[in-house]
């Protein structure tokens, strides 16, 4: 499926493609009452102008097979990077300890977030206000067409870059200065100067955070957009250069290209954190009927079932007779990504000595974490494809604290009727398995498997 990358700031809505002609581009500006420079105020409207933009660029016979990728502007992110300690209690509980002192009165209850792991003891946290993200939803049901990516343009520049230094981002975007801490490839402050700051002002300002809370200062900058910064002496400057889609570039779509190149260099990145599509709870089937939408001046009928969340994949056909639709069912205290693509296969629990009705186990609302205490290198990766490929959900993999013999399934107390299917599907892989419910309530995680070196990988 080929996306349409759209991009808003200043009022400015901006959408490329890539089709079999090339990189295709527009933009509109929209009124003040439709958008509030980066904010969607007015749904039905600006899903309007997204159609009549999408229009212009897709050639017709490929609309069916389109979908959108949202950009989201650093101004509307929370990216900062936590530091927990492994002796202090469950690292979930001081994340957000954390968090809540840096929220500057805000709720964490108004957030759609995620943190994962970047180095020992190190968190990204990634969270955005609800009723922003939302919005999207509204737009991709809207236009009829499927969301499959919401990216922060910011968030990819180390990605793209594969830093792990600690380096400084000075970049330009519609006029907008914004400035960045990065390392480990991640975020942990973002600044953004609407009204701009002069040449003296920004190099104090760079100076300034080369040096914070550091024994020794950043000195290497990149420059994104931004050809006419030049500090003083004492910094090594880069300038990134904007990726190459399909050897074109327009001035004013830089963002966008580098969203849509990543999208195609990186094949895992729209599972990954970076995709904040993954934040929002799984949908729940609602029983619905929809009518057709028309696309454009009789362009295109959008028939039967319309995808609110394309990416997710559900399509499930309770009735026959019957249209369903998507709906987002949104809960509170969203701690983790949600991975999860395609409905996923299933498994079911055995009648129990009672004759009871046998209970339907789904293998993707089971939230697992693998963790490599094999010494194997590359184990939890590759128990975690298989894991997928059985229709698990693995949110992350990680390096156990120490070297163990038996595989740990660590499970919490109200999963553990698992037990037997994981059991059953790891038999492959893991024939020494020890099975705990000890997994505390308020983890992350239903299910911690840890590996151990009897593994056969």
């Amino acid at each position: 499926m080929s996306e349409v990358i759209l991009s808003l700031n200043n009022n400015v809505l901006k959408a490329s493609y890539v089709g079999k002609d090339g990189f295709r581009s527009i933009s509109t500006q929209l009124p003040v009452d439709v958008a509030n420079d980066s904010t969607i105020l007015d749904v039905s409207s600006f899903s309007q102008s997204v159609v009549e933009l999408v229009n212009q660029i897709v050639d017709h016979k490929d609309l069916k097979k389109t979908s959108l990728v949202f950009v989201s502007q650093p101004q509307d992110m929370f990216l900062r990077f936590i530091t927990v300690n492994k002796t202090n209690g469950e690292y979930q509980t001081q994340i957000l300890s954390d968090i809540e002192s840096k929220l500057d009165g805000a709720s964490i209850d108004d957030l759609y977030y995620t943190y994962f792991k970047i180095a020992p003891f190190v968190y990204q946290f990634v969270g955005v206000n609800k009723a922003y993200l939302e919005k999207f939803l509204e737009v991709s049901n809207e236009c009829g067409m499927p969301l499959s990516g919401i990216y922060s343009w910011m968030g990819l520049l180390p990605k793209y870059l594969n830093l792990s230094d600690p380096s400084i981002f000075v970049t330009k975007v519609n006029n907008e200065q914004v400035v960045a801490l990065s390392e480990l490839g991640g975020i942990f402050y973002t600044g953004v100067f609407e009204k701009g700051k002069s040449q003296e002002e920004l190099e104090d300002l760079v100076k300034n955070l080369s040096v914070y809370k550091r024994n020794s200062p950043i000195t290497k900058i990149y420059t994104f957009n931004y050809d006419d910064f030049e500090p003083d002496s004492g910094f090594e400057v880069y300038k990134v250069d904007v990726p190459n889609v399909d050897e074109t570039s327009v001035p004013g779509f830089e963002v966008n290209m580098l969203v849509n190149y990543m999208i195609d260099f990186d094949t895992e990145m729209k599972m990954s954190g970076l995709n904040m599509l993954n934040l929002f709870p799984l949908p729940e089937i609602v029983k619905k009927k929809v009518p057709s939408v028309m696309v454009g001046a009789g362009a295109l009928v959008v028939v039967s079932i319309l995808a609110v969340i394309g990416y997710f994949g559900f399509f499930r056909n309770q009735n026959s007779n019957a249209d369903n639709q998507l709906a987002v069912n949104p809960q509170e205290n969203l701690e983790v990504l949600s991975e999860s693509s395609e409905s996923q296969q299933t498994g079911t629990q055995g009648e129990n000595p009672a004759g009871e009705v046998a209970v339907e186990l789904k293998k993707d609302e089971l939230s697992i974490k693998v963790e490599n205490g094999s010494n194997v290198n590359g184990a939890a990766s590759r128990v975690k494809d298989k894991l997928a490929e059985l229709g698990y959900k693995v949110l992350t993999i990680d390096t156990a604290d120490s070297t163990r013999e038996t595989t740990l399934l660590q499970f919490k107390k109200d999963k553990s009727v698992y037990k037997d299917l994981v059991t059953a599907d790891l038999k492959d892989v893991a024939e020494n398995v020890v099975v705990e419910e000890t997994l505390a309530d308020d983890s992350v995680n239903d299910l911690v498997i840890i590996l151990g070196t009897t593994i056969k990988l």
